[in-house]
């Protein structure tokens, strides 16, 4: 429920400053900030009550793509270009599969401390927010493969934005290694 309402009062923030000319420097910082620590955060509980090497490679793709983010927007900021760097509409697509994704996996969630007690469809809405967190996973892989295509077509240079992936590799393939 928290990950539902969280989602909606944050695109109903966003539509309100737009709509009404109400946005600030502050809040565009923060609000990036605020829904990548509570993905971040919310993939840890889900990858904690379900450690297996498949649901820690989606939530390493998807967090390692927020951090990715966050770097190019702050490298952006520091080149002056900081408006040049808007949420794509495959973005957004990504962001809503992602977080209804993780509504189904919390819901599913079962806390240590709680008694043994039957999740009403609790499998059923595990497996589709287990699909829908592939999806957005590939969704994150293609998005960043388009950024960083239309990066090196504007400047032939492939460094700043494959570094963070290959960062990412680094770590999923050990822990490949090791599953």
């Amino acid at each position: 429920v928290m990950i539902a309402v969280g989602g909606l009062t944050d695109w109903l923030d966003g539509w309100i400053a737009r709509r009404f000319n109400m946005g600030s420097a502050f809040g565009a910082f923060l609000d990036p900030v605020a829904d990548k620590l509570s993905v971040a955060i919310t993939l840890f509980i889900v990858v904690q009550d379900h450690p297996t090497v498949y649901m820690a490679m989606l939530a390493a793709i998807i967090v390692g793509r927020e951090i990715t983010i966050s770097s190019r927007r702050e490298w952006m900021a520091q080149m002056g270009q900081r408006a040049k760097v808007k949420v794509a509409p495959m973005g957004k697509f990504k962001t809503i599969v992602q977080m209804v994704a993780l509504g189904c996996l919390l819901y599913s969630v079962t806390p240590p401390s709680a008694p043994e007690t039957h999740i009403w469809m609790g499998d059923v809405i595990f497996r589709i927010g287990d699909w829908l967190l592939a999806v957005a996973a590939v969704l994150t892989l293609w998005v960043h493969a388009c950024i960083g295509l239309h990066f090196w077509l504007r400047t032939k240079r492939w460094y700043p934005v494959w570094r963070p992936v290959f960062g990412t590799l680094g770590v999923l393939i050990p822990a490949l290694a090791l599953a």
